[in-house]
């Protein structure tokens, strides 16, 4: 490995972690409002806690049973 690949790589590595961090800020932003001080997060249909496995992927705002709901609600039309 000369100086070139090692500026690159560490270049790579400084790009991954600042997206990471993004993607947590971000993700922080628009879903803190559902979340319990335990930690948990209510989901913003029916209130009941939103299943471990969606928490897991990041998807906290509704539970299975509601975001099952709100797919197949059709689109209203102006």
């Amino acid at each position: 490995m000369d100086a070139v690949d090692i500026a690159q790589r560490q270049q790579e590595l400084l790009l991954a972690k600042q997206l990471e961090q993004h993607k947590a800020s971000q993700t922080n932003k628009h879903l803190a409002n559902n979340q319990t001080c335990d930690g948990d997060y209510e989901c913003i249909d029916c209130g009941e806690l939103v299943e471990p496995q969606r928490v897991k992927h990041g998807l906290t705002l509704r539970c299975i049973a509601c975001q099952h709901k709100h797919e197949d609600k059709p689109c209203k039309k102006l």
